[in-house]
């Protein structure tokens, strides 16, 4: 086994060492909406010809994916939301699905349940309060004056 030399980090760090881990998050970011755009086959509407010939994203990702991510369903935003999380769970790649449809079929039962009660509330008939007694607007009670603003 070949030992890994650890790496010494100054601290603060350095304008190199900052500039070295920026470019490594923005690799890194780039790389995961590569994945996230190919995967739901945005090359396909793509304007670039390099991502229609490569049918993957290679061009700009995050544009992209801001461009094209408020068009995409939301059941199945639900579900790469899902996955992602199980991922993040640590549960093992073949369960992921099953977890991630169990967590969908919760997500859409929930979201029925509000519907079905917001219908119920928007078509229940209003119920009348009982209103006080209007006033006498000939009575002589002491008003202070109108503001029309403020």
């Amino acid at each position: 086994m070949t030992k890994r030399k650890s790496q010494k980090r100054s601290f603060p760090p350095t304008a190199a060492e900052r500039a070295a881990e920026a470019e490594r998050y923005e690799k890194n970011r780039d790389d995961g909406f590569r994945r996230i755009n190919s995967a739901l086959q945005y090359f396909t509407v793509c304007s670039s010809r390099a991502c229609k010939r490569a049918k993957a994203c290679v061009g700009k990702p995050v544009e992209c994916h801001e461009r094209w991510w408020p068009h995409v369903p939301e059941d199945l935003k639900w579900h790469l939301r899902a996955l992602m999380q199980a991922r993040r769970d640590g549960v093992p790649r073949q369960d992921r699905v099953r977890v991630a449809c169990e967590q969908v079929a919760r997500w859409q039962e929930l979201e029925q349940r509000l519907e079905a009660r917001e219908a119920e509330r928007l078509n229940a008939p209003a119920q009348t309060e009982p209103q006080a007694a209007v006033a006498d607007p000939t009575a002589t009670a002491s008003v202070g004056p109108r503001i029309r603003s403020l």
